[in-house]
């Protein structure tokens, strides 16, 4: 598969698993500081689950593994619209 296809895969299954609409998070008290923090510590684990999983860097793996650790782990909760 070409390196175009593939960019092209990668970037609608990330649409598809983000659902198009932008996941605000937020906490209380926290700072940019905090989230950058949590968002990078979170962003590692999800990383080592999809290199465990057989599937380095895949974002049907990173993004939803993230988006949990940031709301069961470090507390914080996604913006109501």
């Amino acid at each position: 598969m070409n390196r175009v296809a593939m960019i092209l895969i990668i970037s609608v299954t990330t649409s598809l698993v983000s659902g198009c609409v932008p996941l605000i998070l937020i906490k209380d008290g926290a700072t940019q500081k905090d989230f950058d923090r949590d968002y990078n510590l979170c962003y590692m684990e999800a990383m080592q689950f999809a290199n465990n999983a057989g599937s380095p860097g895949n974002p049907l793996f990173t993004i939803p593994q993230t988006r949990k650790c940031m709301i069961s782990e470090k507390g914080w909760n996604v913006k109501k619209s």
